[in-house]
């Protein structure tokens, strides 16, 4: 990185990056009849969440809007960032290693009844706790943020945000999109399953737009 951005040959363009994403969803949620939306993200010191709130405000206020976007957001560092940390934080590891150490002197005809009485597998245990860190700091948002009744679609910082938002929304009685929109960004295969709006970054296109710029 340090030798791309100090040779005056190369030029670095990132549209995940950038206001556009965020512009053009607050064009079509605009265009959806949205005057009142939140933003939500927990990763807002990242120049992407920041500039995504800012496509979305810039549009808004361009509207005569100037408010029209309710930033909840996360500003601090916290263990979303890396949530590995957080899952040391939990004591997880020593957990894995008792477990470990135990399971390597039980004979092997015994290791399924074993397995079943510890009731887990690293990988689910794992994905356990690490929803567990997620859920600390995104609820507190979530809850935030439907305090606001005047907010009609929340937009999310990105897919994982917003398939969080979607299970926290769902407990409460909450239904999307009849009671509340809900959009995200990244198109992930999660996005698709859960039925979500989102934002495609149309990596393929850009893919091929890099490559026509590098070979012309």
């Amino acid at each position: 990185m340090t030798i791309l951005k100090n040779n005056r040959a190369f030029r670095m363009f990132s549209m995940c990056t950038t206001q556009k994403p965020g512009r053009e969803i607050g064009r079509y949620l605009l265009g959806q009849g949205h005057r009142t939306i939140a933003y939500l993200s927990a990763f807002h010191k990242s120049t992407w969440s920041i500039n995504r709130l800012a496509g979305l405000s810039s549009v808004y206020e361009a509207a005569g809007l100037r408010g029209g976007v309710h930033p909840v957001i996360l500003d601090t560092k916290n263990p979303l960032e890396n949530p590995d940390e957080g899952i040391a934080e939990c004591g997880i590891e020593e957990i894995l290693r008792y477990y470990r150490e135990q399971r390597s002197h039980i004979p092997s005809h015994y290791l399924p009844s074993f397995d079943r009485l510890f009731h887990v597998e690293e990988g689910s245990l794992l994905m356990t706790i690490r929803d567990g860190v997620f859920r600390h700091y995104y609820e507190p948002l979530f809850r935030r943020a439907i305090e606001n009744r005047t907010v009609t679609a929340w937009v999310a910082a990105n897919d994982h945000v917003a398939i969080k938002a979607l299970e926290f929304l769902r407990k409460r009685g909450v239904s999307c999109p009849s009671d509340l929109s809900l959009v995200g960004f990244d198109d992930t295969r999660e996005a698709l399953e859960h039925k979500l709006s989102t934002y495609n970054f149309n990596v393929p296109g850009l893919v091929q737009a890099v490559l026509r710029h590098l070979l012309d």
